[in-house]
């Protein structure tokens, strides 16, 4: 059996070859054990998922933060301990009003979010006012 499984298993966390590579450098950075490296990942992937919450709470609407947009944000978090609050705060200041309008003139409540609808809310946005597909029709660049 995988470290890989092992760890999955152990922790009901998916640890995908990005993960582990961050794991790696969390081990290497900050002289901590691979464990406990997995632990920090798997409570900071728990605290990325608890904005989803948060945005229910504050606009009635439902967010999925797909597996892209949560290994995107875990680099951050990785690279920049202080980056949640910002992660927080921008999500909500993307989407907030312009997911509230589409439900008005759509009537749907539940948005999947991506690194490509991250990068271009707009460009997602409108997509969703069009009654489009999830997926948007351009290619996703890092930021």
């Amino acid at each position: 059996v995988s470290n890989e499984r092992v760890f999955a298993h152990k922790y009901n966390f998916e640890l995908t070859e990005k993960r582990l590579d961050m794991v790696a450098e969390m081990y290497g950075r900050h002289s901590i054990d691979v464990d406990y490296a997995v632990q920090s990942l798997h409570k900071y992937t728990k605290m990325i998922k608890n904005v989803e919450l948060l945005f229910f709470d504050e606009h009635g609407l439902n967010i999925v933060l797909e597996d892209d947009v949560l290994d995107f944000a875990l680099e951050k978090i990785v690279q920049e301990q202080a980056y949640l609050e910002v992660f927080s705060n921008e999500i909500n200041a993307r989407f907030g009003d312009a997911l509230k309008l589409v439900h008005e003139k759509t009537g749907a409540s539940r948005f999947f979010i991506n690194v490509a609808a991250l990068e271009n809310p707009e460009a997602f946005v409108a997509e969703q006012l069009r009654g489009g597909s999830i997926v948007l029709p351009y290619e996703s660049k890092r930021v």
